[in-house]
């Protein structure tokens, strides 16, 4: 027996000796055929998975697809296991089934078999469920009409509906979805197509791209506000810059702009101040202000200014202070009051073009009114806890002032760092233009000023980068803009320094100045009614800022 098997060894020696080289040429052609059948059943997946006609998955997504694919919570959810068991009847055999690794998600079938592994007459097809399952899971760039630009770690994953599954069910699912695909975030999108849920996919912390796009002095050079055809004044405001480098314009409206410290809640009311100076020069508009921190305003107070660019600016935080600021809204108040008294109509086309007085065309004897108001939430609480009652009239001049001025071209200008409903009250009803940057609020907040959807459609202020000067003001200035077409956008505001500031102020000419009557005068101040005499001469300053010259060698 031994020799025997000896001879045996020794002959099966002598062939490998002699024939090894087709051996192993034989075997490295299989493994080559077989990889060759695996590529090609995997560019067949990937061509079944795409859409359109002649096109083909990329390999990147369609990798992505196949994690998915292999996550046993969302193939249960959507495709149950139990719908792709069958009993085989007596005496019948188990069907015969090609090698797994000839399955475009080879991977995907063995999770299936090794979770689901049936004994007796029972048989579970994985290959089916998988195949069933492709068909409602989609990965792939994000589509042309969402806003944002896609990449790599920036792309769409789609869940159809299955069943009588909910919105609110396959959302829910975007932490399997995290999980499965290792990625830093994944947010549910509003989709076009009603019988799915779209998420967007953010493999890793991403750039802001509005990051890098910066503007400042020459931004207001190259996109001066111009008058139209029918108005001597702009109807908007260039101010900042969209995501594709395009000059977005504020309109002329009531505006409210929210943000927290750093977040650059002054540039829009610096550039609305720099567009609407050379306006201001030729008498056209009238600016009004009122800032109880003396932030953003006071550089249009200093004493040695040639001329004052405001007609009256108030502020401070103490009961004088107050005080004066509440004469200030009284002033505006008294402006729209005389000109809704004055109000004149034309029914007759012999006598010119007819007006209804709808509308408000700027003059010299009516120039616009742009009221600025900065930290109002803090204004409003320092109102109410320092003049408490007498507090009622300038808070019920301005919700007037915001109801009716538009018709007579008197605008305001809030800006704010904190935002409740009960701090707007009825003030946010009547404001058209929404700017929300960087702001630490309650979700309700965003959605107060943005609209209901405005975080399913990723306008999340929230989500801005910190700004501070450690940072170099990395995201000063950008934050979302909503109009009164309800649309919205995310923008970046120019930037003005503190030297640009200064030299406007400081060069600041009306068009008729005389050298020797630069100074500004006192009129008297509209009567305690709030109606007031005629509003021609209003004093330009508040009596402390009088005060303060007074003392100053100009």
């Amino acid at each position: 027996m031994d020799g025997l098997l000896g001879e045996l060894i020794a002959h099966i020696a002598t062939l490998f000796e002699a024939y090894w080289h087709w051996l192993v040429a034989g075997a490295a052609a299989i493994v080559a055929l077989c990889f060759l059948l695996y590529l090609l059943v995997q560019l067949w997946g990937r061509y079944r998975d795409t859409r359109g006609a002649f096109k083909i998955t990329p390999r990147y997504y369609y990798a992505k697809k196949k994690r998915l694919l292999r996550n046993n919570v969302l193939r249960e959810f959507l495709v149950p296991f139990r719908d792709y068991v069958d009993e085989l009847d007596e005496g019948e055999k188990r069907p015969m089934r090609l090698p797994v690794f000839l399955h475009r998600a080879p991977m995907a079938v063995l999770a299936t078999g090794s979770k689901h592994s049936q004994g007796g007459r029972k048989v579970f097809d994985g290959r089916a469920q998988i195949n069933e399952l492709s068909r409602w899971i989609h990965v792939g760039p994000l589509p042309d009409w969402v806003p944002e630009k896609g990449s790599k770690d920036i792309y769409w994953v789609e869940l159809g509906k299955t069943g009588d599954h909910t919105d609110e069910e396959l959302e829910a699912k975007k932490g399997i979805i995290k999980n499965a695909l290792i990625v830093k975030s994944v947010e549910p999108y509003p989709d076009k197509n009603d019988n799915v849920v779209s998420f967007i996919v953010r493999a890793r912390e991403t750039e802001d791209p509005m990051v890098a796009i910066k503007a400042g002095r020459e931004f207001f050079e190259e996109n001066a506000a111009r008058p139209t055809t029918k108005s001597p004044v702009p109807t908007s405001l260039p101010l900042a810059l969209t995501v594709d480098k395009q000059p977005w314009s504020l309109p002329i409206h009531h505006t409210l702009v929210f943000g927290t410290t750093g977040s650059g809640k002054g540039s829009p009311i610096q550039g609305a101040i720099r567009q609407l100076a050379p306006y201001v020069s030729k008498g056209l508009v009238d600016l009004y202000g009122a800032d109880p921190k003396w932030a953003e305003l006071g550089p249009y107070t200093d004493p040695s200014l040639h001329t004052p660019m405001f007609k009256r600016i108030s502020g401070g935080s103490d009961e004088e202070g107050l005080r004066d600021i509440a004469a200030t809204i009284s002033q505006v108040m008294a402006i729209l009051s005389h000109r809704m008294k004055n109000k004149q109509t034309n029914l007759d086309a012999s006598k010119g073009e007819i007006d209804l007085g709808r509308s408000f065309t700027a003059s010299k004897k009516n120039p616009m009114v742009i009221f600025i108001i900065d930290e109002f939430f803090t204004l409003k609480t320092l109102f109410l806890s320092i003049l408490k009652q007498e507090s009622k009239k300038p808070l019920s001049d301005l919700d007037a002032i915001l109801a009716m001025g538009r018709s007579y071209g008197v605008f305001v200008m809030l800006a704010t760092q904190f935002a409740t409903q009960e701090s707007l009250g009825p003030v946010r009803d009547n404001i058209a233009n929404k700017i929300t940057l960087r702001h630490e609020g309650t979700d309700y907040i965003t959605k107060m000023m943005l609209g209901e959807d405005a975080l399913e459609l990723g306008h999340n202020p929230k989500a801005i980068g910190p700004s501070n000067p450690a940072n170099g003001n990395r995201t000063a200035g950008i934050g979302f803009v909503k109009g009164e077409s309800g649309d919205v956008e995310k923008v970046r505001f120019a930037y003005l320094s503190d030297e640009d500031i200064a030299d406007l102020a400081l060069n600041f000419r009306y068009e008729d100045d005389d050298e020797d009557e630069a100074q500004p005068t006192s009129a008297p101040r509209p009567d305690s009614d709030g109606t007031g005499s005629q509003p021609q001469g209003l004093p330009r300053f508040s009596s402390i800022q009088q005060r303060q010259m007074e003392k100053s060698e100009w």
